[in-house]
């Protein structure tokens, strides 16, 4: 299957030419996705490189990728045959379970010569992980979990921001506020916030129901939540405008949650992507987030139901402090933690696994 993603590379507003590089320039990556760029890890993980490699001049196909989110694989010996002779440098899975047809897919390819590049946020498939030349993770804390022997096959990456680091919010002097929260968990009722502070509303940006009721089957959309709100379904072409349209950032986790594997496992990509549009972001204590914050100056870690309430006023009533911590967290994470220097380092492990 050739490539579908058309121009898409020339939207980012890159003007690079190819380097020198024999390497770089010898290379052929294939890519196979679990999702289209409606979904994040597929997208921040395997599209936005993508097209960042097409822009660099790299040869990079999207060979597969399942419309509807399918981590499992269903394909035909002669499918991979077919993949096989397209003669790729590299074969990177994105999303991907272990599964029979997956595991005879490497198999195949890496004795036709082809390497292989795992990619997984969460849930790693250790088969995978054995079987593949090099796996990418975003946290140092997923990384830890796997056994010491695969340690040498891990690189540990992190998710960048998805916007061209030059829009962000021009904070006014008004003394109300509107909260946003992203997230493709739902739970019955937002975390930590039991109650809405005067002034203030909130917009929730979650999953479509459809996706809810593949996922989520036994869970309720926030319909427990003890006030109203505005819930926006997560589009590519609209979330920029949802995020923008809000004055503080928060993200909130249960407190039971907190020291979950699947919450260290998560990387800070929602906090990156929020202080990089100047959003004063309040979080619950994670490892990841606790890395980027310093307490007051680029954003606020709040450890109680009342630190919750006490930041959220605080901001709502000082437009000063909102101007000055959003701005902060943009200095924090703008030029760090782009999806261009996020790219750069998947073509550091790519280049390393070739030569």
């Amino acid at each position: 299957m050739k490539d579908i993603s058309g121009d898409l590379c020339l939207q980012l507003g890159l003007n690079l030419k190819p380097r020198n590089d024999s390497i770089i320039n010898k290379m052929k990556i294939g890519w196979m996705l679990t999702s289209s760029r409606n979904n994040a890890g597929s997208r921040m993980h395997g599209w936005n490189i993508h097209d960042y490699f097409l822009a660099k001049g790299i040869d990079s196909e999207i060979i597969y990728f399942s419309p509807k989110y399918d981590t499992k694989l269903e394909f035909s010996k002669k499918e991979i045959d077919k993949i096989i002779l397209e003669k790729y440098d590299i074969l990177v899975l994105v999303g991907f379970k272990s599964d029979e047809t997956i595991i005879r897919l490497v198999k195949l390819t890496k004795k036709a010569g082809v390497k292989i590049v795992y990619i997984k946020t969460d849930e790693i498939s250790l088969d995978l992980v054995e079987a593949s030349d090099a796996t990418i993770m975003v946290t140092e804390f997923a990384k830890s979990e796997l056994p010491l022997n695969l340690q040498q096959k891990i690189n540990v990456v992190f998710d960048g921001y998805e916007q061209d680091g030059s829009v962000y919010k021009k904070h006014t002097n008004k003394k109300c506020i509107k909260l946003v929260f992203i997230s493709n968990n739902v739970y019955s009722a937002l975390p930590q916030i039991k109650s809405l502070p005067q002034r203030v509303s909130l917009k929730i940006i979650g999953p479509p129901k459809e996706r809810v009721k593949k996922y989520n089957i036994r869970k309720k959309v926030f319909s427990e939540t003890p006030y109203l709100f505005e819930y926006k379904v997560w589009g590519l072409d609209t979330v920029e405008k949802d995020i923008l349209d809000c004055d503080v950032a928060i993200i909130p986790y249960p407190d039971k949650h907190l020291r979950a594997e699947y919450i260290n496992r998560k990387s800070s990509n929602r906090l990156i992507l929020f202080m990089s549009y100047a959003l004063p972001t309040i979080v619950s204590p994670t490892k990841e987030y606790e890395n980027l914050i310093e307490q007051g100056k680029n954003g606020f870690i709040a450890k109680s139901e009342d630190d919750w309430q006490k930041f959220i006023r605080q901001l709502r009533d000082n437009p000063k402090i909102r101007r000055k911590i959003g701005i902060a967290g943009r200095n924090t994470v703008v030029g760090k933690y782009s999806k261009e220097l996020q790219a750069e380092e998947y073509l550091k492990v790519f280049k390393k696994v070739i030569s």
